[in-house]
């Protein structure tokens, strides 16, 4: 359970603001489903990799995933005219379906939240909760409404939670190298 609730966490943080809102249920369904296969790749990845580890490599992966999701949410915010939630011009109406899922999926794929579900599904060693949490952060984030940038401002989302993300890879690389 502790996998799930962090994996939904750190991937809603993490998508926020990177994908169109769809505006319509035809719109929704391939952005749903590429969330769940790229949260299932992440999990069966993280599950392949996790009897490799020992228990400190574990922890050290999920700090550097946070540092590297951390690190994506900050250059992000300082990137200028990119900041704000996905522009409209990447709505995908008249799209067809498969076309349409192909583009969640690929650019599913390219985010940080993959990373983080691999890393959650290592760390606490639950792959099953781990991909679910994920695949609901990253759908969430998805239906994230358009005024909440506007609200929040983007900046401020993407540099509260690159600077959490950043935060909570300290001490957790400390403690995997068991420097105190």
């Amino acid at each position: 359970m502790d996998a799930l609730l962090l994996s939904l966490i750190l991937c809603a943080l993490a998508e926020a603001g990177r994908r169109a809102n769809p505006q319509s249920r035809l719109d929704a369904a391939p952005l749903i489903l590429a969330c769940a296969a790229n949260a299932l790749l992440a999990a069966v990845a993280g599950a392949w990799i996790m009897p490799m580890l020992t228990p400190e490599a574990r922890t050290l992966f999920l700090a550097v995933a946070l540092a590297i999701a951390g690190l994506s949410l900050v250059f992000a915010a300082l990137r200028p005219g990119k900041q704000g939630v996905a522009h409209a011009a990447q709505h995908s109406s008249g799209m067809p379906l498969f076309s349409s899922f192909v583009r969640h999926l690929i650019r599913g794929m390219n985010g940080s939240a993959p990373l983080l579900i691999a890393a959650c599904t290592v760390s606490y060693v639950d792959p099953w909760m781990a991909g679910i949490g994920g695949a609901l952060g990253c759908i969430a984030a998805g239906f994230m409404p358009l005024n909440m940038a506007t609200f929040m401002g983007a900046g401020a989302l993407r540099y509260g939670g690159g600077g959490l993300m950043l935060g909570a890879s300290f001490p957790l690389t400390v403690a995997a190298l068991r420097l105190v």
